[in-house]
């Protein structure tokens, strides 16, 4: 998929702060574009083939990836779990229409947690763990950080629209781009409805990652909204207290723990370090931006119940959708990537969870066949060389500059 243009400004040397109006702005009529477009069947969440490979990506018969699709799943529900590859935007967009004629998931989904790519300017893969051999993944890699923002934006706002009254998001971030993320996530959801800035320290850090002359970057910001204040769901996490521990008094504690800060594994009583600092972890599944399962469970335990809907629309390797599943909770993935999918799949599979497969579709093809016109008329996905009537651009239909492919999300 190519991406809207960012907003010209009259000066060069415009700032960043001074965009922001203008993204976000951009961002309601993009988001407002692809809702059209959904409800007028143009963008869809359509069945998996099942004669062949699901995500129809080349593979050679020992690519340690490679699996069989299931029988496909025509219809996607609120009652069921489902892993969708395709760009989040449309997918979103088709969702809030209401997908295969259904009613629409506006304010049903309980939990929203996204783990998007982080501006970082780096290329990302995927592979076997014990094997040397990677593929392409996902490239987090912009002109600017405007253009970061201006995908990203839209998608903020969409996300809003799906959660249901009493429901929180978690955006999760790093320093890159997060202060920038913050305002918009202000202006979107309500200053008012920001909860917390959670520090989650990555882990005990050494080698290269220590060398620099400089304090050593040691975390990842998860920022926490809500819908609406006064009815969301918080479920009070605690921390166990020692079994040695003992009162002033003598005594043992009668209650359930230390109550969980919004800092993150940084005390021994807090072990949460990323399994990407740990080379054994059970865990790993070859993708380079995997997250913790014990930091997806203390999310979904915190602000769900059980049987409750929660969504991991950048879904990468499908931690939140395994984890959410073993909790009890419904879930849906969303993710662009033939790797991320194939291993977020294979990972639901071996732990026997009971899902259905769609993917999103524009018309008859794929949406990252599509080019991007971003005027005020068509702010959204149009068919190349087929600008919409009484559109301004000059480029319209035709290649943006700079990127030329659509990242996988980073979970």
């Amino acid at each position: 998929m190519r991406l809207p243009s960012v907003p010209k400004t009259s000066a060069p040397d415009t700032s960043l702060l001074a965009l922001l109006p203008e993204i976000l702005a951009k961002a309601r009529l993009v988001a407002r574009q692809a809702l059209r477009d959904a409800l007028a069947m143009r963008s869809v969440l359509g069945p998996l083939p099942v004669a062949r490979d699901s995500f129809s990506a080349p593979h050679s018969p020992d690519d340690p990836l490679r699996f069989q699709s299931p029988p496909a799943r025509a219809c996607i529900d609120l009652q069921a779990n489902t892993l969708v590859q395709g760009d989040n935007l449309p997918a979103m967009a088709a969702l809030l229409g209401g997908p295969d004629g259904g009613p629409s998931w506006r304010g049903r989904v309980d939990l929203i947690y996204a783990d998007p790519p982080f501006a970082s300017q780096a290329r990302y893969h995927a592979r076997k763990p014990g094997d040397a051999r990677a593929q392409p993944a996902f490239r987090d890699t912009w002109r600017s950080l405007a253009d970061y923002l201006a995908m990203l934006a839209p998608r903020l706002v969409l996300m809003h629209d799906l959660l249901a009254r009493s429901g929180s998001l978690y955006m999760h971030l790093d320093p890159s781009a997060g202060h920038y993320v913050k305002v918009l996530l202000d202006a979107i959801f309500g200053g008012g409805n920001f909860q917390r800035e959670i520090v989650w320290r990555i882990g005990w850090v050494s080698g290269f990652k220590s060398a620099a002359n400089n304090w050593i970057r040691n975390h990842d910001t998860i920022y926490h909204y809500v819908r609406h204040r006064p009815a969301q769901v918080f479920n009070k996490q605690y921390i166990p207290y020692p079994s040695e521990y003992r009162r002033r008094d003598g005594q043992r504690p009668s209650g359930p723990g230390y109550p969980i800060e919004d800092t993150w594994n940084c005390s021994p009583l807090d072990r949460m370090d990323s399994i990407q600092l740990m080379s054994f972890s059970q865990e790993k599944r070859g993708y380079d931006t995997q997250k913790n399962e014990n930091l997806m469970a203390r999310i979904i335990s915190a602000s769900s119940h059980p049987g409750q809907l929660v969504a991991d629309l950048f879904g990468g390797s499908g931690t939140t959708a395994a984890v959410a599943d073993r909790l009890g909770r419904r879930w849906i993935s969303v993710d662009c990537g033939d790797a991320a999918c194939r291993i977020a799949r294979q990972r639901l599979t071996d732990q026997g969870a009971v899902y259905g497969e769609a993917r999103v579709l524009t018309g008859t093809r794929p949406l990252q066949n599509s080019a991007a016109c971003g005027c005020a008329v068509c702010p959204g996905p149009v068919r190349a060389g087929s600008p919409a009537p009484g559109c301004r651009c000059a480029d319209a239909g035709s290649p943006a500059p700079g990127r030329n492919d659509w990242p996988s999300p980073a979970a």
